[in-house]
């Protein structure tokens, strides 16, 4: 064999290899980068960054549910049941405002059937900025989200994808088995878990200012990634709820002397929220019996399941809702409570 017809056979040889390569993710697809589950298989849904944007893009379904690990605990029957809908429940954990907004339109974009969505929106990424993304850009994985079909290399010739589609069959098996019960570790809650979870700030001494490059950074941020959803859909319904933290959430904030700028800024994103006749936004904050429970949370923010599913049962049947009528008083109620509070108790 001449040295011509040597090349071209190992090259045809390396270019067979990677086509075989890549053949089992192709087919599995265990990121639903290309298609929806195969009906045969059972997928493990558990790596959210990787997998979400698949499940937006391939599943079917009729509403979403979507947000921060705030929404974690949602379970999408119980969605299902109250609203009369099929769900698609995805969430980012960490997820700034733009990250989840990008992925809601996604889903619109994909799917015209969506009649509802359910958002969480956590107040402590509200004054971010309109175009901040969760850690470095360079390690989210872009070449599954964008249209570029040449950069699915990394996808198709990638050790860790296709290592991912023999999990596939190895989850397939064992929800086959009939002893087989999948057991998610779930977090513990309660007032002591919570106050070992974080050290209490000094206080500043000094209160923060919301000025009016704060409340312009704020609207950019709610009219590129919240609103802009709803002028573009009017006939889908957005649920829009403000997650409810903790009192220890707002012990930090008083510590701190933000109390009057996140409530000013709230206000802002509540303002241009309710311009739109599509926005349904509820706000829990009001109920001090929730949020003053640390028997309700495992850390300053994240709440347990059983709280989940109050609040589905709360926006079902319209409770804390925020109108054009009652916003200003729940803010005011709400600022005369955080200021005023005895935040000493808690850990005595």
């Amino acid at each position: 064999m001449n040295t011509k017809k040597f090349s071209l056979f190992t090259i045809g040889i390396m270019l067979l290899g990677l086509i075989i390569f890549a053949i089992p993710t192709i087919i599995i697809d265990p990121y639903f980068h290309y298609h929806a589950p195969l009906k045969n298989l059972e997928y493990p849904i558990n790596n959210q960054r990787y997998q979400n944007d698949g499940m937006l893009k391939h599943f079917s379904y009729d509403a979403m549910i979507i947000g921060t690990s705030m929404t974690l605990n949602f379970k999408p029957d119980e969605f299902d049941k109250l609203f009369d809908v099929n769900s698609l429940h995805v969430s980012f954990l960490g997820g700034s405002y733009k990250e989840i907004g990008d992925n809601m339109m996604t889903g619109l974009k994909y799917n015209p059937d969506i009649k509802i969505i359910l958002r969480g929106l956590d107040l402590s990424h509200l004054d971010d900025d309109k175009d901040y993304l969760k850690g470095e850009k360079s390690s989210y994985p872009t070449y599954l989200y964008d249209a570029n079909i040449f950069n699915d290399i990394e996808y198709l010739w990638n050790k860790e994808v296709f290592d991912k589609t023999f999990e596939v069959f190895e989850h397939t098996k064992k929800v086959r088995e009939s002893s087989y019960v999948e057991k998610e570790e779930m977090p513990v809650y309660g007032k002591e878990i919570v106050l070992e979870s974080f050290d209490r700030i000094a206080p500043s001494g000094a209160i923060v200012e919301f000025t009016e490059e704060d409340k312009e950074r704020v609207l950019a941020n709610i009219r590129q990634n919240v609103t802009s959803a709803a002028e573009k859909y009017p006939d889908v319904t957005f649920y829009y709820f403000w997650t409810p933290y903790s009192i220890c959430y707002w012990d930090e904030i008083c510590l701190g002397g933000k109390v009057d700028y996140m409530l000013e800024a709230e206000t802002v994103a509540i303002e241009e929220m309710l311009k739109y006749e599509n926005i349904r936004l509820f706000s829990f904050a009001d109920n001090f019996d929730l949020v003053c429970n640390l028997d309700n949370y495992c850390d300053q923010g994240h709440y347990s399941p059983h709280i989940n599913s109050k609040i589905l049962e709360w926006i079902r049947n319209g409770e804390y809702e925020l109108t054009a009528e009652n916003y200003k008083a729940h803010i005011a109620d709400r600022k005369d409570f955080y200021k005023q509070y005895d935040y000493d108790a808690i850990y005595k």
